[in-house]
């Protein structure tokens, strides 16, 4: 679906979900979160630079949209608290571009299902 304002294409997919999933990447290390059907999905990478590629550290799902946010920003704490700040920061972003919510009010909020 294209916006008539800009001629891109909307960034979410015809179920409604963010066609883009959350990215946040600290030196070697990238955090992704996204939703999957019924559930989030946090993964955690690292780049390998002997092979050229990313390889995948950890992965989860979550039924609740807080447990993914809370392992995502409990991982971001590896690196840090100003990388805790940082990637709080935007994630905010992205859940309020895309679900219209902060952080904040993730509480209880299941992902969309698909139809």
């Amino acid at each position: 679906m294209q916006s008539k304002r800009d001629g891109f294409a909307d960034p979410r997919s015809r179920f409604g979900r963010p066609a883009i999933p959350f990215v946040w990447q600290s030196g070697r290390r990238l955090l992704l979160l996204d939703e999957e059907l019924a559930q989030w999905v946090f993964a955690e990478l690292e780049f390998d630079p002997n092979i050229c590629r990313y390889v995948e550290i950890r992965r989860g799902t979550y039924d609740m949209e807080r447990e993914a946010i809370g392992v995502l920003l409990s991982r971001a704490l590896a690196s840090g608290i100003a990388s805790v700040e940082e990637s709080a920061a935007s994630l905010n972003v992205w859940l309020m571009k895309h679900y219209g919510h902060s952080i904040q009010e993730s509480r209880m909020r299941r992902p969309s299902r698909a139809i």
